[in-house]
């Protein structure tokens, strides 16, 4: 199994190599900050948002951690910590997964198709119920 070092280097290659702007936040910690781009179409489209994804120790078994470092006003993101509210990431992690899906895939998603029934900040889950064109 590869060291913890090795496995970060490697998902900061992949997503370096996929053209996202990461850099190593802290080798001990395991962490990595990737600045992704708000999906077209959205009312976060012209945003850049910065997240932090942590390694777990029992990676890729595990999901790691991931956070909006970027304030956001969105359903399922705290506003505070930045904490995801992502079934893939909770419930339905698979070891096939990696950062760089993260960045491509489920976190564009999210931000596309919010869950207002599963709230981590239940005024933007309000708005969106309630007013949905004054959210989007």
């Amino acid at each position: 199994m590869p060291s913890m070092h090795s496995r970060l280097k490697s998902e900061y290659l992949k997503l370096f190599n996929a053209k996202f702007q990461v850099k190593i936040k802290s080798e001990s910690e395991n962490e990595l900050e990737v600045l992704i781009d708000g999906p077209s179409d959205t009312p976060y489209k012209d945003g850049k948002f910065t997240i932090n994804i942590k390694l777990t120790q029992e990676y890729p078994y595990k999901s790691p951690s991931v956070g909006f470092v970027t304030g956001i006003f969105h359903p399922n993101i705290d506003e505070k910590s930045g904490s995801v509210c992502l079934d893939v990431l909770n419930q339905y992690w698979s070891p096939l997964y990696d950062c760089k899906i993260i960045c491509e895939s489920f976190i564009p998603l999210l931000l596309r198709y919010p869950n207002p029934s599963d709230p981590l900040n239940p005024e933007a889950a309000s708005v969106l119920m309630k007013s949905p064109e004054a959210f989007w």
